[in-house]
């Protein structure tokens, strides 16, 4: 077992893990990339083309399974093409998706700018441009990259684009009316599943947020329906049913081996307050895989982190820490409730103040307990 002291320990620069033998596990490698490695596909691509194409593939499967290995093997693919001088458009493009997928978000916004500046009309770019945007806070520049990008793409894809940024500037109302609109149009039923999965899940994350339960559970539905391993949308769907007390549902919910750190907490978090047979193990293989990330030096889920310090170790101080050094990086819902939660468990009255200004700065209305009746 790990102590927890070294979990919580945040080093602005740490030294590269080096295993003490050949022999040590450093990774379990998951089955999907285990028959990629063992299949004479592994060879390097020899053209670009190929590479781009691979490691599309590759990302696509990290997206919806949320791996980060995924990401990582896509970025070696790539890398006989990343010279910074002469980096290929459709390189750089997948370059930005990995930094966006790691929280790399100025490098990734510094890519897409470059492939804009080749290829103003990259709907593609446009988009990951817009939710990078959104994601740390800058809503007018998100806004103006969804309107670019409304020209070029499905309405599906453009009521999406601005209904994320509605969610999070006081227009839940008119979001959640948009997203019920556009999905119920022809084209909209005919688009591919993994849109109607991002809209569906956003519809339901609104709709949460503003406690229309029904029209959250119904969304929430429909797409497991459609996606059933989607990572994000298990995610969203699990703190929906923690946050109403229904932990066994989150254990059915999750029933496999999660294979992200986001559900793995998940459902400790049900297990713990359901007194599950497994959840110590769980728990202490959750620190495990914590410890492994601080080796690396890794700050990419601190979120997570945060959370297990916060709902299952009781350690509020720590994950004060990691909230606020997580928010300062991106603002979703999430990000911001959790650092509330902290500073209110902390006493931090600074700490809240900061979060309640934001909120109010931006009309971000939401039925969270720890807000109490909003006017």
């Amino acid at each position: 077992m790990v102590a927890v002291a070294a979990l919580t320990a945040i080093p602005a620069a740490a030294e590269p893990y080096v295993p003490a033998s050949g022999d040590t596990v450093v990774a379990v490698i998951p089955s999907s990339l285990a028959t990629l490695f063992a299949s004479d596909q592994v060879t390097q691509p020899v053209t670009m083309q190929a590479a781009v194409m691979r490691a599309r593939t590759l990302i696509q499967s990290g997206q919806r399974s949320g791996d980060p290995r995924f990401f990582g093997y896509a970025s070696a693919t790539l890398a006989p093409w990343t010279d910074a001088a002469a980096t290929p458009t459709p390189v750089r493009l997948l370059q930005a998706m990995i930094l966006q997928h790691q929280h790399c978000f100025d490098e990734a916004l510094a890519q897409l700018k470059r492939v804009l500046v080749e290829q103003p009309a990259n709907a593609q770019a446009w988009l990951i441009q817009a939710g990078i945007l959104t994601v740390t806070g800058q809503y007018t520049e998100a806004r103006h990259s969804c309107q670019t990008l409304s020209a070029m793409t499905t309405p599906l894809v453009a009521t999406t684009c601005f209904a994320a940024i509605d969610s999070v500037t006081g227009a839940n109302e008119q979001a959640m009316q948009a997203l019920k609109t556009a999905l119920s149009k022809r084209d909209a039923r005919a688009a591919d599943a993994t849109v109607r999965v991002w809209a569906l899940t956003l519809y339901a994350e609104i709709a949460a947020w503003s406690n229309r339960t029904d029209l959250a559970a119904a969304a929430f539905r429909q797409g497991l329906w459609l996606s059933p391993d989607d990572a994000y949308l298990l995610t969203a769907y699990s703190d929906y049913l923690i946050e109403r007390g229904r932990y066994q549902e989150v254990l059915s919910l999750l029933d496999r081996d999660p294979a992200t750190d986001a559900l793995m907490l998940r459902r400790i978090i049900a297990e713990r307050h359901t007194a599950d047979a497994d959840y110590e193990k769980h728990r202490d293989d959750y620190r495990e895989r914590l410890a492994e990330a601080r080796r690396w030096n890794s700050s990419l889920h601190d979120r997570e982190y945060a959370r297990f310090l916060l709902a299952v170790e009781n350690q509020p101080a720590e994950a004060l820490t990691l909230a606020q050094r997580n928010w300062q990086t991106q603002k979703e819902p999430l990000d911001t409730r959790i650092y509330l939660q902290a500073a209110q468990a902390t006493g931090d009255r600074r700490a809240v103040q900061t979060v309640l200004a934001w909120l109010k700065q931006n009309d971000q209305r939401y039925a969270w307990p720890e807000l109490g009746e909003q006017p």
